[in-house]
């Protein structure tokens, strides 16, 4: 009896009735069938992470060997952000395209169900199983950023050799369930608990909810209220740092004092945060900048093809509308449009709630939000204008459209999610083109599978052309210049090698999301489409991470990955048997999600009130200043009068309101915008976009085709100055951030060398000198 085989005993005593049979011998063939239809989705995911980690090293080694012939020769400056080698876009656009090949494949050949892979037998998988072992262990090494990528790339080629095949049936004898009685169902064996859950669990979220949305409003409310406070991001002008009971000049500290003992310690830590910013002059002025600096040239009238707007010209404008609300253009007023932190979250809670209607899912997206906010760090928040939800603003709403024009089939929900997927291209082009494909992929899909006839293909042309028809109107049209240094940050500046943990959660959150679609191909449910719109809008929106590699890059990605996943989970509570132990399990997990979740928003925001408690330390341990200019009324450790000279002696050169100057200095970010002018240069902050000897050639050129009678030209531009800092601040990061801060000055030193013969200075204040031209000077003295 023993040597009799399994199967030929499953089919002496049992009779197939579709449903769990208990089996004399010691086993139960449906349990086989279910476990070996598991273990084959397990191994079909393992399969995708081997091609997918086959693609990214694919790219890896192809791009080192494209790079030993070819790289792009960048100014000495930018040398230690320009990271072509460890730039990541590339690798994420292939493995996308992998990646759909791949569901691509999983769909059509697996189409009939499982019968089509499960009936290759011979394979090597099969044949000799004991090849996962090691398999799951070099599994490890594809992982692994240290190995070489050759190495990586012929282990990737092994597993997807090895995996991507079906397991053996003889595997599964060993986890064979044993007869007996079937185990009560979890919620019976605490079912005192689950019950009362059952009845007060609702109110419970809600409150919860509530809590977590209401804490969220804190921050931008502070910022919006005021007043604003600004770190000093000038090395050249010296704050005060209070030691003990008494304020201390740091210039005069740097000269006098030793660089050890109590004082200098306490020294040195109370200018810690400051310094960095002054080193790498990428602080709130610098990105600030970024906003208000094109508006100021825009409202001056400066040519539009000389605008520079990088965070998109609809985008802009709508920060130019909202400080018109509270005065104008302002470094304060520019706080005013955190208002948008708070709008944003109150559009998320509203798709939350139309998604799900279930108030579990909804706490759980609700807190995947505030962890995506509050992971960013404090001082991320003060200083990127790229994180505030303006840039994405209207895909909550076009989800939204969209999941009403799903479940209710009116064409009037679907046109207005069209139309604002247009309007978002206008707001930015690569975020917006990314909600378009996401709506279009969504939006067909359903109209492909749920109409027929005229209906499908006039509302098809719809969804493709009619954004295109919009945008191709007048009051759309811009020639504004928000692409001119693209290449650059394409092929690798500031863009740094991503985590290993990152890029192989994305690889698992690719795989897994294929493979759910190809679970829910034949079902018609409007979240499905919901899921295909989040899905894809995450892919999307995953290249701004990859561009960077850096992790605060992901607080505008992740919310829609969260929304994803609880889609996917949502999915497969709806479509799962009202009876069974499937909804119970799903249930249980969704309780662990929404511990899990909690803790770690209670981690993060810890995390994010202890960055704020440092920013904030700063201006207790120095000298505060209260601006008082038209344009910036804030409290700042920058002393303002070195710049209040500096704008007398640019009115005094330039006394028409709304001019355009020439100026050659780190000063550019801010004394024109200060003083109501605006940079004639090519950009509004040189010192920052002089990646080659093009560029410089371009200013070079603008100078001696414009001729200006007057030029303003920083201090001692073209001095090679220690920095008395470098006693206290001595490491790798910071000597490199250090010498690039002085070479940037040097380039703007080339440019005014250039011209140089052709001026004279005539006047000087604290931090500008003022040359003219010599021609006019000559003729002026002959009359």
């Amino acid at each position: 009896m023993e040597s009799e085989d399994y199967g030929d005993n499953a089919r002496r005593n049992c009779k197939w009735k579709g449903t769990p049979i208990t089996m004399s011998l010691g086993f139960d063939r449906y349990a086989i069938r279910n476990l070996r239809g598991l273990l084959f989705r397990l191994n079909l995911v393992l399969s995708g992470c081997a091609l997918a980690f086959f693609a990214w090293n694919l790219t890896s080694y192809l791009k080192e060997l494209a790079l030993e012939q070819y790289s792009m020769r960048l100014n000495s400056w930018a040398t230690p952000f320009y990271h072509p080698q460890d730039a990541s876009l590339i690798n994420y656009v292939v493995l996308c395209l992998c990646m759909g090949v791949y569901g691509l494949m999983t769909y059509f050949k697996a189409g009939g169900g499982l019968r089509y892979l499960l009936m290759k037998r011979r394979t090597l998988g099969n044949r000799f199983p004991l090849l996962l072992i090691p398999s799951s262990l070099l599994f490890l090494i594809v992982v692994n950023r240290h190995w070489e990528s050759s190495n990586r790339l012929l282990v990737s080629l092994y597993l997807m050799f090895v995996l991507f095949v079906p397991w053996s049936s003889r595997l599964l004898k060993p986890l064979c369930k044993k007869p007996g009685r079937e185990p009560r169902l979890w919620r019976d064996r605490i079912a005192p608990p689950y019950q009362w859950g059952a009845r007060y669990g609702g109110a419970i979220l809600l409150t919860l909810t509530l809590v977590v949305w209401c804490v969220l409003a804190v921050e931008p409310i502070r910022l919006i209220k005021g007043p604003v406070y600004v770190l000093n991001e000038f090395r050249d002008i010296y704050s005060a740092t209070r030691i003990g009971d008494e304020y201390v000049d740091n210039k005069l500290f740097l000269e006098r004092e030793e660089i050890k003992g109590p004082r200098a310690a306490k020294f040195v830590k109370a200018n810690a945060l400051e310094y960095v910013h002054q080193t790498n002059t990428r602080g709130q002025l610098h990105h600030i900048g970024h906003i208000l600096n094109p508006l100021n040239e825009h409202a001056s009238g400066k040519p539009l093809p000389d605008v520079y707007m990088q965070y998109g010209w609809g985008n802009t404008l709508l920060y130019k509308y909202t400080m018109e609300l509270f005065g104008g253009a302002s470094i304060d007023n520019f706080y005013k449009c955190y208002i948008y932190y708070i709008l944003y979250s109150v559009l998320f809670a509203a798709m939350l709630l139309y998604l799900f209607r279930d108030g579990l899912f909804v706490f759980c997206g609700s807190v995947f939000y505030a962890i995506c906010f509050y992971s960013c760090s404090y001082l991320i928040f003060i200083i990127a204008p790229g994180i505030i939800p303006t840039i994405h603003f209207f895909d909550t709403t076009v989800l939204l459209l969209l999941t009403l024009y799903f479940r209710r089939s009116n064409p009037g929900y679907l046109l207005p999610a069209v139309l604002l997927s247009a309007f978002s291209m206008y707001m930015n082009r690569q975020f917006g083109l990314v909600l378009f494909l996401a709506m279009s992929a969504a939006a067909l899909l359903y109209l492909w599978e749920n109409k027929r006839g005229k209906e499908r293909y006039l509302l098809s042309s719809a969804v493709v052309l009619l954004p295109f028809v919009v945008l191709a109107a007048p009051v759309f049209e811009t020639t504004v210049n928000s692409s001119s240094t693209l290449l650059y940050f394409l092929t690798g500046f500031l863009s740094f090698k991503p985590s290993s943990d990152a890029v192989f959660l994305t690889v698992l959150y690719l795989v897994v999301s294929f493979q759910f679609l190809f679970l829910i191909r034949k079902q018609t449910h409007p979240l499905k489409y919901a899921f295909v719109f989040a899905f894809v809008y995450s892919l999307g929106l995953l290249t701004y991470f990859y561009w960077s590699g850096l992790s605060n890059h992901l607080g505008p990605v992740l919310p829609f990955v969260g929304v994803e996943l609880l889609l996917m989970l949502r999915l497969a509570k709806e479509l799962l048997p009202s009876s069974g132990k499937g909804r119970s399990v799903l249930a249980a997990g969704m309780v662990l999600a929404a511990a899990s979740l909690a803790y770690s928003y209670g981690s993060t925001i810890k995390y994010f009130y202890r960055d704020k408690k440092v920013y904030d330390a700063n201006f207790t341990q120095h000298a505060v200043y209260q601006w008082e200019f038209e344009r910036a009324r804030i409290v700042t450790t920058i002393n303002p009068e070195p710049l209040r000279e500096s704008i007398s002696l640019i009115h005094k050169y330039s006394p028409r309101k709304g001019d355009g100057i020439y100026l050659l200095s780190s000063y550019d970010k801010l004394l024109p915008f200060l003083a109501d002018r605006y940079s004639l240069m090519p950009f509004f902050e040189m010192q920052w976009y002089l990646f080659t000897p093009k560029e410089r050639a371009q200013a070079v050129s603008r100078l001696t085709s414009s001729k200006p009678e007057y030029l303003f030209v920083e201090n001692d531009i073209a001095e090679v100055v220690a920095d008395p800092w470098e006693l206290y601040f001595d490491d790798l990061s910071i000597n490199n951030e250090r010498r690039s801060n002085q070479q940037r000055r040097l380039e703007l030193a080339k440019v005014f060398a250039a011209v140089e013969d052709a001026y004279e200075k005539v006047d000087q204040g604290p931090l500008l000198s003022v040359y003219r031209r010599k021609s006019l000077q000559g003729a002026s003295a002959e009359n």
